[in-house]
């Protein structure tokens, strides 16, 4: 099992009100998030101006063939869904964290945090997330 940390953009997604209406979504596979499994622990960032992160989910099936899961709602702007070239991996059981400083941009890049793009965490960062949250 490995954990990953998820970049969703709140100017095309409203992460914030999916995580807390829907029970499960979709999230479109991209070429470094392929290596995902079933099993695998997923922390989702919202992206400016939020710049935290916003819940915990786990992955419940790493290979949906197509977006199955209505959730256009939450889409900002519907010509920003994505397109079903690499697929999707389905995440559910979501723990919504409130607006927490210690999960802030700057308390991540504290504890080792390079980049904001999706990708697997472990370590000094993993560890610090997980005790605060």
């Amino acid at each position: 099992m490995n954990t990953w940390l998820l970049v969703a953009n709140p100017d095309i997604y409203r992460i914030k009100e999916a995580v807390r209406d829907m029970p499960e979504f979709d999230w479109h596979k991209i070429p470094y998030t392929r290596r995902i499994t079933t099993g695998d622990i997923v922390y989702i960032y919202s992206a400016a101006p939020d710049k935290t992160i916003v819940a915990k989910g786990k992955v419940v099936n790493s290979n949906v063939c197509g977006d199955l899961i209505d959730d256009s709602k939450f889409y900002v702007n519907e010509n920003k869904k994505p397109v079903d070239n690499i697929g999707f991996f389905r995440i559910g059981a979501f723990k919504e964290f409130d607006a927490k400083e210690a999960l802030s941009l700057s308390k991540l890049r504290q504890h080792g945090l390079k980049t904001t793009w999706s990708q697997k965490i472990s370590g000094e960062l993993l560890a610090y997330i997980e005790s605060v949250s």
